[in-house]
């Protein structure tokens, strides 16, 4: 993990299109990224430098069903041993301004404990529609503060601005796994830890997340 590296990575406008080739969760992706990023230091202690642009992108994650990601921009800067997300932003949803953004940084220092401070705004935002299970727009402000082994996630409220949710499914349910919940992100996993309504091996992350 001490050993140096030294790698360059430079791009034109690639299509997002890529994405798909990395992850079975995304789908029907458009839109561009150009990536111009510099690494440096070691595997345990990287240096990034350089910059993630993203424009007029759109794609479907599986996590949220059939809620489609619009009018996705990026502006992501990697400064040193931090990356900036200056903007990162998306539509979904039937409502007109119905939006999420991202913005904040994580410190990388050291890559195996990242440090977070990130806001989340939402409105009107579909979050989640699955035929037979939910369709929400949520609205609200969230935070992720902290270490990776010490992580906080808050916020004032999340609010439900529509929803329809079939109860009899949701009762039904054993088990949700954090990597392919379908409420993740909208449910307080704190309220649930006892409950064992998780699936065990949710992940480091989920852990320590209070």
């Amino acid at each position: 993990l001490e050993e140096p590296i030294s790698v360059q990575v430079r791009t034109d406008t690639v299509g997002l299109v890529l994405l798909e080739s990395f992850s079975r969760a995304v789908s029907g992706a458009t839109g561009g990224m150009s990536l111009n990023l510099d690494v440096a230091g070691t595997w345990k202690h990287p240096r990034l430098d350089g910059a993630l642009l993203v424009r007029e992108g759109a794609m479907t994650l599986a996590p949220m069903g059939r809620a489609a990601l619009s009018a996705i921009e990026g502006d992501i800067r990697f400064l040193g041993d931090s990356v900036a997300v200056r903007r990162l932003s998306a539509r979904a949803g039937p409502t007109r301004g119905a939006l999420a953004s991202v913005t904040g940084a994580v410190k990388i220092a050291d890559i195996e404990n990242p440090e977070f401070n990130l806001a989340l705004t939402a409105r009107n935002f579909n979050v989640l529609n699955r035929p037979g299970f939910a369709d929400l727009d949520v609205s609200g402000t969230l935070a992720l503060t902290g270490p990776l082994d010490r992580a906080v996630l808050s916020g004032d409220s999340l609010t439900v601005d529509r929803g329809v949710l079939n109860v009899s499914n949701l009762l039904t349910k054993k088990l949700i796994a954090l990597d392919e919940n379908e409420i993740a992100g909208v449910i307080d996993t704190s309220a649930f830890a006892d409950r064992r309504i998780f699936a065990q091996g949710s992940g480091r992350f989920v852990d320590n997340l209070t």
